[in-house]
């Protein structure tokens, strides 16, 4: 985790996808999981979206399936990790009455088990990082929450510091277009829109 977590902060934004599959896959090998992932909320975490996915040879992929899973989808696992940072199930079967929803995707994906805990920087919840139990129940210790726990502040702080750097350059095209337009209106004339003499001396000069 350490040498993952040192690769992870070093990471160029283009590295960083790469990482983030190298983290999962560590963990789930690490951990004898069946299938490990990365969730990523919108905004408002009314949505979410499987964007990393590692599964042991022999299990099933579904991360094309679980794109934008809409809140009322799942209300009560939104509810739970929203409230707490946190879901975690030994038994997908002993779930309460008000997850069924949560139980018939479980069981359509064979989950027999699985945690999940959120990815959380400057105190936004941004998704969350899970493991499953597909071959067999498992209970989760507490040395699997703290591990976990670990490589999702690890993969929260990436996602927060390329959410930044996209800001950032962002922020640096709308200055460029703003700048660009403030030379054009500064070369011409306010009431006509031709070229005034300022534009006229700087054509001459080049």
């Amino acid at each position: 985790i350490s040498e993952l977590s040192t690769r992870l902060i070093n990471s160029e934004p283009a590295e960083t996808y790469d990482c983030i599959e190298e983290v999962i896959a560590a963990i789930g090998n690490y951990t004898e999981a069946d299938r490990c992932y990365v969730f990523e909320f919108d905004d408002h975490i009314e949505n979410m979206s499987n964007t990393h996915e590692w599964i042991r040879d022999g299990n099933k992929a579904h991360i094309t399936e679980l794109q934008s899973v809409a809140l009322q989808d799942l209300p009560w696992f939104f509810k739970e990790i929203k409230a707490h940072h946190k879901f975690i199930a030994n038994d997908v079967e002993q779930l309460p009455a008000e997850a069924a929803a949560e139980k018939a995707e479980f069981d359509r994906e064979e989950i027999q088990s699985v945690i999940c805990v959120g990815l959380v920087a400057n105190q936004n919840l941004l998704g969350f990082v899970g493991c499953d139990m597909v071959q067999h129940k498992r209970h989760w210790e507490a040395v699997d929450i703290r591990r976990l726990s670990l490589v999702a502040d690890m993969i929260a702080n990436t996602l927060e510091r390329q959410r930044t750097y996209a800001e950032l350059i962002h922020t640096q095209r709308q200055l460029e277009k703003a700048n660009r337009l403030l030379q054009a209106q500064v070369a011409q004339d306010g009431l006509t829109g031709i070229a005034n003499r300022r534009a006229f001396d700087e054509r001459i000069t080049n």
